[in-house]
């Protein structure tokens, strides 16, 4: 079986949730014995690199795409049906590149990691007739209507609530277009079923490789955080957690550190080293989240699963996350996790950790054990094998 996986950025360097759960999935494709051949979009923002390493050895076509923000053609989208956010991928001259790939590889399956890889859907299902999969790694809209809700401008909220409902209907005609959708979890099952109770949707979770082999060094020296500030939900929540947060805790606990790391790191959390804010690199994830110790999440909008939470559990990290950030997870506060919604309970459950280290000890184990049962790549990757047969049997 050959499998055309599309991808909404370039998978190298592999720093970021998303681009780890596609490698993930590739990977254990391969590791079934079906090929993988991907299509990368790539633009001014996400970067193709010069030199990388595919590890995995997959066949890897390109195309770029602009989607640098114009204020004026943002400005004339709001008299146009189709969203902005997929205006800007659907570009004519990459939608042609990606149909010339279908055809010179003429895959049995294409995988569709986003919707923003499918703005030529229409034309891919007139010339093919090979299954498309789409899987959600979001439901997108959702991302800007959450943080329409937590926007207290008028003006701001008023345009992302247009912005919200284009999205929407584009994400829906897609999906709807689809011929099997990929939820990551049962709640965003839930939302794709209620418009179409018919299709093909599962829920298929992400994987992870990563196992716990260190016991937790106490006493807690520091919290943490790890995530691509260029997606807007990370930087709200981090500014958030810093201005609303970390004050309480600092002066609670002068001597523990926060530690921030990720891509396109504003520079103003550079210079918050008086209150003990330090951005680090972490060129290794796993190395990192091992040098370092109690994960915080403070999202507040956003959807999806959040893979930096699945590897923190997997490698026995306690990890300190608001509702949205867990969602999906099927985790249990106080169990596996610690839950955390306000300033206030953030500072509750540091409290906890600071103060009862056996706490720590035990959600640490049974993270790790949660993490083996419920984020396992090689049963991921059997199940998305299977959906693909029953697929291509109709």
């Amino acid at each position: 079986m050959r499998v055309l996986q599309l991808c909404s950025k370039p998978l190298f360097p592999p720093f970021d949730g998303g681009k780890l759960a596609m490698i993930d999935t590739a990977n254990g494709l391969k590791e079934n014995g079906i090929e993988v051949i991907q299509w990368m979009i790539h633009t001014r923002f996400h970067t193709f690199p010069k030199q990388f390493t595919n590890e995995a050895g997959q066949t890897i076509e390109k195309s770029f795409i602009d989607t640098t923000i114009n204020w004026k053609s943002a400005f004339l989208n709001l008299f146009k049906s189709q969203s902005y956010n997929i205006q800007r991928f659907d570009d004519k001259k990459a939608n042609d590149e990606l149909i010339a790939v279908i055809a010179k590889y003429k895959p049995d399956i294409i995988h569709s990691e986003s919707i923003y890889c499918l703005t030529a859907i229409e034309e891919i299902k007139k010339r093919f007739t090979i299954p498309i999969v789409l899987r959600a790694h979001n439901v997108e809209h959702q991302i800007w209507e959450r943080t329409a809700q937590i926007t207290k401008n008028l003006f701001k909220k008023l345009y992302l609530n247009i912005i919200v409902k284009k999205l929407k209907k584009d994400e829906l005609r897609i999906a709807k277009q689809s011929d099997a959708i990929i939820a990551l979890s049962e709640i965003d099952k839930q939302f794709f079923q209620k418009y179409f109770p018919t299709k093909k949707i599962e829920v298929i979770g992400i994987g992870t490789r990563l196992k716990k082999s260190l016991v937790p060094t106490l006493p807690i020296s520091n919290i943490f955080h790890i995530g691509g500030m260029d997606w807007k939900p990370n930087e709200d929540g981090i500014n958030w957690f810093l201005n609303q947060c970390w004050p309480m805790i600092h002066d609670r606990y002068p001597q523990l550190e926060c530690i921030l790391a990720g891509l396109n790191m504003p520079q103003k959390f550079y210079e918050l080293e008086n209150v003990n804010v330090k951005v680090k690199a972490a060129k290794d994830a796993e190395q990192f989240m091992n040098q370092h110790q109690i994960l915080f999440v403070p999202l507040l909008s956003g959807s999806g699963v959040r893979v930096k939470i699945i590897e923190a559990l997997a490698l026995g990290k306690v990890a300190i996350a608001t509702n949205i950030a867990a969602e999906g997870l099927g985790v249990t506060n106080n169990n596996n996790i610690l839950i955390a919604n306000s300033k206030e309970e953030f500072l509750e459950q540091i409290t906890k950790c600071m103060e009862k280290p056996e706490i720590c000890l035990k959600i640490s184990e049974n993270a790790a054990i949660f993490a083996q049962e419920n984020f396992n790549t090689l049963k991921n990757s059997q199940k998305l094998i299977a959906l693909y047969k029953r697929l291509l049997k109709n």
